[in-house]
């Protein structure tokens, strides 16, 4: 399988760094970052892009999925797999989520999955 190789977000979304890049950048990262790593992933014929998230953000697993036009969208079916459907959800795009803290960030996925 390739090696997947992180994404940093922070100033600018979605940055895609070669290895050499990440593991310099790294030193410099502050507390308003998101370290990830995107993995293709097929299903039912769709492709996904899937985020897996380190350091204070393990243990988020993010899919996204794209469209042509919103009618696709409007038909598309959430696959079994997902737990939450957090399109519209903006806590959970990349420049809110380098800012909140790992305690706030456990509390609204408890909340949100119904843990609590």
């Amino acid at each position: 399988m390739e090696r997947m190789l992180p994404a940093v977000h922070g100033m600018k979304p979605g940055v895609f760094l070669t290895e050499a890049e990440y593991d310099y950048l790294r030193l410099f990262v502050g507390s308003d970052s998101i370290v990830k790593r995107r993995y293709p992933f097929l299903h039912r014929g769709a492709g996904y892009g899937v985020d897996v998230f380190e350091g204070p953000h393990s243990g988020l697993v993010l899919v996204e999925i794209e469209f042509e036009t919103a009618d696709e969208y409007e038909r598309f079916r959430m696959p079994d797999f997902a737990l939450a459907d957090v399109t519209t959800d903006a806590f959970f795009t990349g420049g809110e989520l380098a800012t909140v803290p790992e305690a706030t960030l456990r509390r609204v996925l408890d909340d949100r999955l119904g843990r609590r």
